[in-house]
């Protein structure tokens, strides 16, 4: 099941970063990326493209680190490349929070929606061009990570192609005892 397989990539990334005392400018890169892993772990419908996108965001902040306690790159010198991480790891948050927020129905009927499989894809860009940046493309593999988010999108399809055919049974049941119920009662 996909919410099973979605929690474990979400484990691996806060474990990626786990114990790692983050180096002075990357502190609020931090916290917003646990803000996003307890919206993430709450998530129902396209969980498991988000966890993807979770794990790439441990990748990116463990390889910053890595660069930073390394002194191949200075805080300093980064001013503007950190802003614009933070906040695109902001707007990844306000995104997986409207998330967590929506209903489950509204989330199913946006599940499609090409502006929100849009929303996702223009974060990736935006990881890519922060990795230009800061000069760590050669780092992370931004056409594998494209490609592990398409696999857990079609993963998060097929799952709620799955509850949609136990959504539909359960119909049929509920309807079923209802036609029972009638019959027994003598309701119409």
């Amino acid at each position: 099941m996909a919410t099973v397989d979605a929690l474990h990539l979400l484990t691996g990334a806060v474990h990626t970063l786990a114990g790692v005392a983050p180096v002075p400018g990357l502190a609020a890169a931090f916290t917003v990326f646990h803000f996003i892993c307890s919206c993430v772990r709450t998530i129902r419908v396209r969980q498991k493209q988000l966890a993807v996108l979770s794990n790439v965001i441990a990748q990116l902040l463990s390889t910053l680190q890595q660069e930073f306690e390394a002194n191949r790159l200075v805080p300093i010198s980064c001013v503007q490349p950190l802003h614009n991480l933070h906040q695109l790891l902001n707007d990844i948050h306000k995104f997986v929070q409207a998330e967590k927020d929506r209903s489950f129905f509204k989330a199913i009927l946006l599940h499609t929606a090409a502006s929100q499989v849009s929303v996702i894809d223009m974060f990736y860009h935006r990881i890519a061009t922060a990795t230009s940046s800061f000069q760590i493309s050669s780092a992370l593999n931004i056409q594998h990570m494209l490609h592990d988010n398409e696999q857990a999108r079609l993963a998060d399809v097929s799952a709620l192609a799955e509850r949609f055919e136990i959504l539909e049974k359960n119909h049929d049941e509920l309807r079923c005892q209802q036609q029972e119920y009638c019959c027994y009662y003598g309701v119409n």
